[in-house]
């Protein structure tokens, strides 16, 4: 409803698919800004300046997800140490929570199709577990793609998955892999 109402803004005889665009960007921060805002009296949340400019694509394994925290935490210096919850050093678990990180699940009974799954606002559960959900695969929410790419000097766009569009609910189609088999001939060498 609020990114239509910043699209309805717009004068109709300009509005172009970059003042859409515009209009939907501005929206979005608006939206994320007041999740953040509303959610800092329940959890630490992350610095995003810091954060986001760590990380480099919209789909991340776990150990991408550690090195993404290790290097944030250390940016974070001393700040870190002063958090008596220790939510600072669990960025993602934080995000998860607010649903903008998502998980790749087995959907059983339909196929075993892999559906993504991010938190609803109905299900925020305020807690201080730092565990993140088991996945093979954790997803940034769309939301914050635009906040990020701004934040990573661009090599946000270089780790974009193309293969899925990120959103609640919707298909999973796990990264391509390539196998190869070197064939050849081997040649004896005499040496005398």
């Amino acid at each position: 409803m609020f990114i239509g109402s910043e699209i309805v803004k717009i004068n109709p005889s300009q509005r172009s698919a970059q003042a859409i665009r515009g209009a939907v960007n501005t929206a979005t921060k608006t939206i994320v800004d007041s999740i953040f805002g509303e959610m800092r009296p329940f959890f630490t949340v992350p610095n995003r300046e810091l954060l986001f400019r760590r990380i480099e694509a919209n789909v991340l394994t776990l150990d991408q997800l550690a090195e993404v925290r290790d290097a944030y935490v250390a940016d974070l210096g001393d700040t870190a140490s002063r958090d008596p919850n220790g939510e600072m050093s669990h960025p993602f678990s934080v995000l998860h929570k607010l649903g903008l990180l998502g998980t790749v699940r087995l959907e059983f009974g339909n196929q075993g199709r892999w559906r993504q799954r991010f938190l609803q606002p109905t299900e925020i559960q305020i807690s201080n577990d730092p565990e993140l959900p088991v996945s093979e695969y954790y997803l940034i929410h769309p939301a914050l793609d635009q906040s990020i790419y701004e934040r990573s000097a661009g090599k946000f766009t270089r780790g974009y998955d193309t293969r899925n569009i990120i959103g609640n609910e919707l298909e999973w189609e796990g990264p391509i892999t390539y196998s190869f088999v070197l064939k050849g001939e081997w040649w004896a060498i005499a040496t005398s």
